[in-house]
């Protein structure tokens, strides 16, 4: 259930941006399971970016979630369509 809390409070930090929120769980799951060891986020060149910025910081460890990422006002967003 310690999980399940952390990924309501991670998506309740976004503030309704579900693309953060998506980012940020990833985030969460890598510092708790290292899914990108797995080849998990290898289709996912943002997600990668940020977890190596993450590392390289020493934010990124396995315990606790990473803070939400700073995302600049002008970034372009990605918006996933819905499939059929």
């Amino acid at each position: 259930m310690k999980l399940r809390k952390e990924i309501e409070n991670t998506i309740r930090e976004a503030n309704e941006d579900r693309a953060n929120a998506a980012l940020a769980i990833c985030l969460l799951l890598e510092s708790k399971l290292g899914l990108s060891e797995q080849g998990w986020f290898d289709d996912d060149p943002l997600l990668q970016n940020e977890i190596n910025l993450l590392k390289a910081s020493g934010r990124l460890k396995a315990q606790g979630c990473p803070p939400l990422p700073n995302r600049s006002p002008r970034a372009p967003r990605r918006r996933v369509g819905r499939s059929a």
